[in-house]
């Protein structure tokens, strides 16, 4: 019964609806009251005194259609006379009478996301104000509203099936090698057949490019035909031949969609327009659905064409169709603003006045505007407080000025709202996708360490594999191997050698199975939908149950828009469901999901930052648009450059008319709720900043609609838009924030617990305690490690060079006869250098670690020459590699004191002792590969020369004198003198590859006695922690320690004096 009485209630909402009066518009702009016609629409002007969605919202719930549209439109008439809406005036008692707020058959039609969340806030807030059910209207943003509105007679293909359609089309025309393909191909600059990658590509542009032109109820066979397109192709010759091609390529389109039995979704819904205006055959096409809805509410400045002919098609079926604007003039009959009168809307001064624009050379300049706007507002009746988001809002058109808005707010004290929203590209998830299409696509070391590096990816290891430092591992692997390509196998031992060497390979290997096992299942290349399930069980294996997120609810929402698009993948048709990699298909995946934001709830307290058309409708009293420049308002290029722009207005596709139209249309709209709020007593304004260059300094234009003002003022304006003043120091509370900041320079390190100094530790020391202590303290452990360089530094290139002259040093040591054979010895140590290269150095070695190890095989050639002349004359090998260290191992020698009594370990390596076999003296010598090839005076003492003044030796380093003391300390001691310490250089000249000794001539032996007190000397001050810095600042803006000096930072002033030591040989390896 209740059923029977309920259809019986559709029936007559519909009947009436039919028999309505509109309000529409005519040409003066002038409302009149004319009989119902599916060419007018009912325009209803909104309150502009309320917020966007308020307004809307008092619309929605006035006596709506289900009693009859000429109740509703007098309703509204009165309503507006009383400076209000709807049910205004009514008592609580009778809002309770009038029972649920129905709007359960009402689609309501909005631009944006925030815009329907703030409407549904409004709606549930004011039902519950009333003590009323509410059944919520269907609130659809432009992308939703056709497909819910037509029933078509096909499947419909997803967006990226849809993509494919297009790309098997090219396919095919290069299985049978008819040509086809590279005309396309030359039409989007290929010059030959197109591979996979680029058909992938043209097939994504043809795409958007369609779905554009379906938008403008166009197809592509159509338009070079059309009368509209005619004398725009009349008078571009080349636009013919580009429009045929396009026209043959919908049309294979189209056969092969038609072999599929499947339908585009743009193109099925200006079908379905079509065949129910009868302009082709519905059996074909679908037609318009309107079961369920008797009311359409409209809030939308710019509808394609196809969804204004839609709302026609509703009206046509009897569907109250309601547009919302904020003024009567200059719309047409379908209620939306007349592009070519909008697109030249002048704003006079006294709309925007020339005090309301704030002018800034730099998106930093314009942030600190936007924050003195803020600053100036007049917000509550009892003076200044901190804004909150339903109070102010701030345009921001892009990320940089965004960033620098931000930062601005937070050094104010004035946060931006924690807009808990973002892109699925910018989810975990999403750049968990990102980075697994980059270690799969691309293969790079670099790649593998990023992946690692993601959280879920970290969690994943340490939680399965019981890997809990799997970035440190590859990070180490990179800096030691520089390792090109991740698939490598791993080498057995990095350079250094030893258990340590071995433990850093290991490690990378472990984290390497981990991965490779993991991407097993997603190598090769599979129709495009057998993707969706590897990709799927392989995300839930290193996701697993983990649910964290940026903020509450991304990871739950970010995995459902996931879960949809791979699911729109596995529907791809197999017909066209090309092999593609792995990779490719996530970047499908990205594409498609990037699209969608995933929202989380919102901060309130805190200044709402978002773009232009979130300003359009924001509902905030106070609005700051910041990076007011041409390009943002009014929008730059519209769509595809293969059409022009005065095709695409004959078209009515998106241009640059229709854009700044739309803007224009939205600028007049804040302009009107903003003088509205004012003239009312509730407190608005709206404000512009204006940048003239960007961060990297080009140029910016001002909005052409801030020149848009009245002859007498242009004068005026001109001046204050385009004048500069970048000679003029304005005061900045944001740069007083900023200087209150302080960045603690060199910040001090109590205590030491330094237990042993290397004998080249000293030089350090004596260049500044303070940079010895961060490189020497266990507590801090520093390390430089480098794992995006692509060659050798100085001290690795030094220590490859090390470990082949070591390996051959200890063979020749053994030996009963020093090796005089020039040849000889070349063969070893290049023998030695290629057994190094090949244990320590991956297969996808980058070019210059291939040219650096033929540089070494070059200082090898020459060092076996020296040694050969050496060896004649009775010198031999008798120690290589002399290790002292604080717990010796098997193979090392234990370090000694200094002082012997209570000193610390002085620890070391002697790369060779030799025997003078005629006279059994002995020296210590270092390889040295530095190119300047510095002889050990030079790098030892200050000038290379006593001082005038004292006759004495100022000591620089102290690693030669030292190794006096390591020698004397073995079981068997070995002394040593001046004249028997030295290097062998290894220059990249043969006249500087020689054999350089400390003295006699300058260094005696008495030098070397003060040069072990002055150790002594220093080892005190390290015992008692005394580490304050030089007043020389001792290290260069690239080094790795130099952010601590503040040396590099930007905004941190003078970091200090000196240029920073010599890049001389403590960079090296060897003597340690």
């Amino acid at each position: 019964m209740e059923r029977a009485k309920d259809q019986a209630k559709d029936q007559a909402t519909k009947q009436s609806t039919k028999q309505a009066t509109e309000r529409s518009i005519d040409g003066s702009g002038e409302s009149t009251s004319t009989q119902a016609s599916p060419a007018a629409a009912r325009v209803r002007v909104l309150d502009a005194r309320r917020a966007i969605s308020d307004a809307l919202c008092e619309v929605l719930c006035e006596v709506s259609c289900e009693a009859s549209c000429v109740a509703s439109c007098e309703a509204s008439c009165e309503a507006g006379r009383n400076g209000g809406f709807g049910a205004a005036g009514s008592s609580q008692d009778e809002r309770a009478d009038r029972g649920p707020l129905d709007l359960s058959r009402t689609m309501v039609l909005v631009p944006g996301g925030r815009l329907a969340s703030a409407l549904s806030r409004g709606l549930l807030a004011r039902a519950r104000a009333e003590s009323r059910p509410l059944f919520a209207p269907m609130i659809v943003t432009p992308k939703r509203f056709g497909p819910n509105l037509v029933e078509p007679v096909r499947p419909i293909l997803g967006e990226m099936a849809a993509m494919f359609s297009w790309r098997e089309v090219l396919d095919r025309s290069v299985a049978v090698g008819d040509g086809f393909a590279v005309r396309v191909a030359s039409l989007f600059g290929v010059a030959a057949e197109p591979d996979a990658a680029a058909r992938m590509r043209i097939a994504r542009r043809v795409h958007r490019l369609s779905s554009e032109v379906a938008a403008s109820m166009w197809a592509l066979d159509e338009i070079v035909s059309s009368a509209a397109a005619r004398e725009i192709v009349r008078a571009r010759s080349e636009l013919a031949g580009r429009l045929e091609v396009l026209a043959e390529f919908a049309r294979r389109r189209a056969a092969l969609l038609d072999e599929c039995g499947v339908a585009d979704r743009d193109e099925s819904l200006r079908e379905a327009v079509r065949a129910d205006a009868g302009r082709v055959e519905r059996r074909t096409a679908g037609g318009v659905v309107a079961d369920g809805i008797d009311r359409v509410v409209v809030l939308f400045a710019d509808p394609d064409p196809v969804q204004r002919a839609l709302l026609r098609r509703l009206r046509e079926h009897g569907v109250c169709v309601e547009v919302c604007v904020h003024g009567a003039d200059d719309v047409d009959e379908d209620g939306f603003p007349i592009a070519a009168r909008w697109e030249s809307r002048a704003f006079p001064t006294d709309r925007i006045a020339h005090a309301a624009i704030r002018v800034a050379d730099r998106p930093n300049g314009a942030a600190e505007d936007v924050v003195a706007a803020i600053r100036a507002l007049p917000v509550g009746p009892d003076g200044p407080r901190r804004p909150t988001s339903d109070e102010l809002f701030v345009m921001a058109p892009d990320d940089e000025t965004r960033r620098a808005i931000e930062r601005a707010l937070a050094l104010a004290g004035t946060p931006a709202a924690s807009g808990e929203a973002r892109p699925f590209g910018a989810t975990r998830l999403g750049t968990l996708l990102a980075r697994l299409a980059e270690l799969l696509g691309e293969g790079s070391a670099e790649s593998l360490a990023a992946f690692v590096r993601h959280d879920d990816v970290a969690c994943w290891l340490a939680r399965s594999k019981e890997i809990p430092d799997a970035a440190d591992r590859v990070s180490a692997y990179r800096a030691k191997t520089f390792v090109g390509a991740w698939r490598d196998e791993p080498v057995g031992s990095v350079e250094g050698g030893g258990w340590r060497g071995e433990a850093v390979a290991s490690g990378y290997a472990a984290v390497r199975g981990a991965v490779i096992a993991l991407c097993g299942p997603l190598s090769g290349s599979k129709p495009v939908s057998a993707w969706a399930r590897p990709l799927r069980e392989a995300l839930r294996a290193v996701v697993g149950d983990d649910s964290r997120g940026s903020f509450a609810g991304e990871r739950v929402g970010s995995v459902r828009q996931l879960d949809r698009a791979l699911a729109e993948l596995a529907e791809i048709p197999k017909e066209f469901a090309a092999p593609v990699s792995c990779d490719e298909a996530i970047a499908l995946l990205l594409e498609q999901a990037a699209r969608q934001e995933i929202r989380g709830t919102v901060e309130v307290d805190g200044v709402t930052v978002a773009g232009w058309l979130d300003a359009g409708m924001a509902d905030e009293p106070h609005i700051v648009l910041s990076g007011f420049a041409d390009g943002v308002v009014p929008s730059g290029g519209a769509g595809d450059s293969l059409f022009p722009d005065e095709l695409r207005i004959a078209l009515g596709m998106p241009s640059s008319r229709r854009h700044a139209a739309r803007d224009a249309w939205i600028l007049d709209g804040i302009l009107t709720r903003t003088a509205a709020r004012a003239s009312s007593g509730r407190g608005a304004s709206v404000g512009f900043v204006v940048a003239r260059q960007t961060e990297e300094g080009d140029p910016l234009k001002p909005s052409r609609f801030l020149l848009r003002v009245e002859e007498a003022a242009l004068a005026e304006r001109v001046t204050q838009l385009f004048a500069s003043d970048a000679g003029d120091e304005r005061p900045s509370a944001v740069a007083d924030a900023a200087a209150a900041l302080i960045f603690v320079k060199t910040p001090p390190v109590s205590g030491t617990v330094i237990e042993a100094v290397s004998v080249t530790g000293f030089k350090s020391f004596i260049e500044c305690p303070y940079l010895f202590q961060l490189r020497h303290d266990p507590r801090l452990r520093l390390d430089d490690l480098d794992e995006r360089a692509v060659e050798l530094d100085a001290r690795g290139f030094g220590n490859l060079v090390h470990a082949a002259l070591e390996q051959w040093g200890r063979e020749e040591a053994a030996a009963a006869n020093p090796t005089d054979d020039a040849e000889a010895i070349e063969r070893s140590v290049c023998a030695h250098l290629d057994a190094l290269v090949a244990m320590h150095f991956p297969k996808s070695r980058a070019p210059a670690l291939r040219i650096q190890i033929e540089l070494a095989r070059r200082r090898l050639r020459r060092f076996a020459e020296i040694q050969s002349e050496e060896a004649k004359q009775g010198w031999k090998v008798h120690h290589a590699e002399l290790a002292f260290t604080k717990d010796a191992k098997p193979g090392e020698i234990q370090s000694p004191r200094l002082p012997a009594n209570d000193g610390l370990f002085l620890t070391g390596r002697i790369d060779r002792v030799d025997l003078h076999l005629p006279s059994g003296r002995f020296r210590a010598l270092d390889y040295k590969s530095s190119s300047s090839a510095d002889p050990p005076l030079k790098t030892h003492v200050h000038g290379g020369k006593r001082k005038k003044s004292t006759n004495a030796i100022e000591w620089k380093d102290l690693q030669l004198p030292l190794y006096r003391v390591l020698l004397r300390s073995m079981p068997k001691p070995i002394m040593v003198g001046s004249a028997d310490l030295g290097y062998f250089n290894l220059a990249p000249s043969a006249e500087k590859s020689e054999i350089a000794m400390l003295g006699p001539a300058v260094v005696t032996d008495a030098d070397l006695d003060a040069a072990e007190a002055l150790a002594v000397e220093l080892v005190g001050r390290i015992q008692r922690g005394e580490f304050k810095p030089n007043d020389r600042v001792p290290v260069r803006d690239g080094d790795a320690f130099a952010p601590i000096w503040g040396r590099g930072q930007r905004g941190l002033g003078d970091a200090g004096g000196g240029d920073g030591p010599s890049a001389g040989d403590a960079s090296e390896g060897g003597g340690e």
